[in-house]
């Protein structure tokens, strides 16, 4: 996640001092995240991600999804026609993986908090 990070700095032209100001972050925080002394933390990613919301959220956490800087759109990007799904149209939907059981769904908010739900159990 660090080279990640590092790749944001470069591509945004942030020296580590000014993003660091950026995320209202301590210097030293970003120092020992780039060094490697530290992790990021959930806090620190939500700032980055609050702080530069053209950054895909995938791209810092796991590096699968393809990086939207200044708007660029990609492959990844999400329908923008904000069209609501109801829970029943997600329901209609085919899955190919029929035998998989949901383990629990997390929803993150903009403010940092975040609910968790877990299927009903069934017997």
């Amino acid at each position: 996640m660090a080279e990640r990070i590092k790749e944001v700095m470069h591509r945004m032209s942030e020296s580590p001092t000014s993003f660091a100001d950026k995320l209202q972050v301590q210097r030293s925080s970003i120092s020992h995240i780039l060094s490697g002394r530290n992790k990021p933390s959930l806090d620190f990613v939500l700032k980055l991600l609050h702080a530069y919301p053209s950054i895909s959220a995938d791209y810092i956490l796991f590096g699968t999804a393809v990086e939207t800087i200044q708007g660029n759109k990609t492959e990844t990007d999400l329908d923008t026609n904000n069209e609501t799904t109801t829970p029943s149209a997600v329901a209609a939907v085919s899955s190919p993986n029929r035998d998989k059981k949901l383990k629990q769904v997390v929803l993150l908010y903009e403010d940092g908090t975040f609910s968790t739900y877990l299927p009903q159990a069934t017997e």
